[in-house]
């Protein structure tokens, strides 16, 4: 779909909605508008090339964290910003990322793979700094257990 002729190059709309990509969007410096640097390829919209292009972001440096659920082929990818993240937060956040997956009234045991390949439990905030300092990359399983499930 193409926007009304003044649309910015990269941007489409819908009835009533117009759209604009992220590296379309102009940032305002002083009194000159600058475009964000577009990264190579470009974005897909329903598996056809709509032209859209992506800031890169640099994730040198910062944590990331793998995981994935125990029994379940979905793997997140997820930068870190506050390293100081707590174990607690931690839970809160896989229970963002893995919605309809993990509610708050399941027991979720957490655990990192460790240099030598053996998945280590993380059981508080001591555990999880002793993983942070182990890799950049965390990979982790979460094993989830419904608690209404045991009797």
């Amino acid at each position: 779909m193409s926007g009304p002729p003044s649309a910015l190059p990269g941007s489409f709309s819908a009835p009533g909605q117009n759209f604009t990509s992220p590296a379309q969007q102009q940032h305002s410096t002083g009194n000159s508008l600058t475009q964000m640097p577009a990264s190579s390829g470009g974005g897909q919209l329903n598996g056809a090339t709509s032209g859209l292009s992506f800031p890169s972001m640099d994730l040198s440096g910062k944590l990331i964290i793998k995981v994935r659920i125990e029994g379940d082929e979905d793997v997140r990818r997820i930068p870190i910003h506050n390293e100081d993240i707590t174990y607690d937060e931690l839970l809160l956040m896989m229970q963002r990322v893995f919605v309809g997956k993990i509610s708050s009234s399941d027991d979720v045991v957490v655990k990192y793979r460790d240099v030598d390949g053996d998945f280590i439990t993380i059981m508080d905030n001591s555990d999880l700094i002793l993983a942070k300092q182990a890799s950049r990359t965390l990979h982790l399983k979460l094993y989830v257990q419904d608690r209404k499930s045991v009797v």
